[in-house]
């Protein structure tokens, strides 16, 4: 539960640990220096509410969030990666899931004969001594922790009518119109355009890392975008009702995703010339007022 708390909470309640006793620091280290985490997680999920559910968060106690992933495996055998976020992003960890998934597949069928040899050495608990203001930080971290998760909501849908495969055949990016989607679902529901953030991977180069790429914040008293929601509203509903059409070649799935494409390219820019044009604006009478006071 702890390192579910803001990090310099638990980075205090680390160090009292540390304090404790030598065999503290010693487990400390022993989880510091895996490579990664295995939590087997108590229940066996069943439906996919659930299992994303079980992947999302969990009970709380059975994860260990500092380390770089966690592999996160049911009774039933479903199996989720939870990541910690400073030090790569999604696209190495997929790349890890994908290959484990892939090579998983290619076992051959369960047997006694094709069974790994047994472990080297049997696992040992690591037993902690917990002083009182740590137990105290644990009951807090409880607490947070559920009233976070009580405020949480998860709808999950399965559907082929709309993929990755259908947007991709018109040249449109499955994650960008994902991206626009929460956007246009933000502004439905608040009446703005939210902040938002991409991470715009270089990784598959030389020296490549993931750079984020955040928007500026909106203003306190935000009003109706006047230049993202109009071009999201129309175009992406249409598209919405569109694909879920039994026949999926209708033209109208073509001219909607131009439309989209052509109208987002162009309100961008314009947005773009109009905030220059804005920054030019103030720029000026403040280098006039410059002028006449050193004159």
């Amino acid at each position: 539960m702890l390192t579910s708390l803001p990090r310099h909470e638990w980075a205090e309640a680390r160090a009292q640990l540390g304090a404790v006793s030598e065999s503290n620091r010693a487990a400390l280290h022993a989880i510091d220096s895996a490579i990664f985490c295995v939590s087997l997680t108590e229940g066996a999920p069943a439906s996919l509410h659930d299992v994303q559910r079980n992947a999302l968060h969990g009970g709380g106690a059975d994860r260990w969030l500092d380390k770089s992933f966690q592999l996160i495996v049911t009774e039933n055998g479903k199996a989720a990666v939870n990541f910690e976020h400073a030090w790569g992003d999604g696209v190495a960890v997929l790349r890890y899931f994908n290959e484990v998934y892939a090579a998983s597949r290619a076992l051959p069928p369960d047997s006694a004969a094709e069974r790994p040899a047994a472990a080297s050495a049997a696992p040992r608990r690591l037993a902690l001594e917990v002083p009182p203001p740590v137990r105290t930080a644990v009951a807090k971290a409880r607490a947070s922790f559920d009233a976070s998760i009580s405020s949480t909501e998860l709808a999950t849908l399965e559907t082929d009518a709309f993929s990755s495969g259908l947007l991709k055949q018109h040249r449109v990016s499955p994650d960008g119109m994902l991206q626009m989607a929460f956007q246009l679902a933000h502004y439905r529901m608040h009446g703005h355009s939210p902040s938002t953030y991409e991470s715009a991977s270089t990784a598959a180069f030389k020296h490549g890392n993931p750079s984020p790429n955040p928007s500026p914040n909106p203003s306190p008293n935000p009003g109706p975008s006047p230049t993202l929601a109009p071009t999201l509203v129309a175009p992406t509903l249409a598209l919405a009702l569109t694909v879920t059409r039994p026949h999926r070649d209708d033209p109208l799935v073509h001219a909607t995703l131009a439309r989209l494409r052509a109208g987002l390219l162009q309100r961008g820019l314009d947005a773009v010339r109009a905030r220059g044009e804005d920054a030019r604006r103030r720029r000026q009478p403040l280098a006039r007022d410059a002028r006449r006071s050193h004159g």
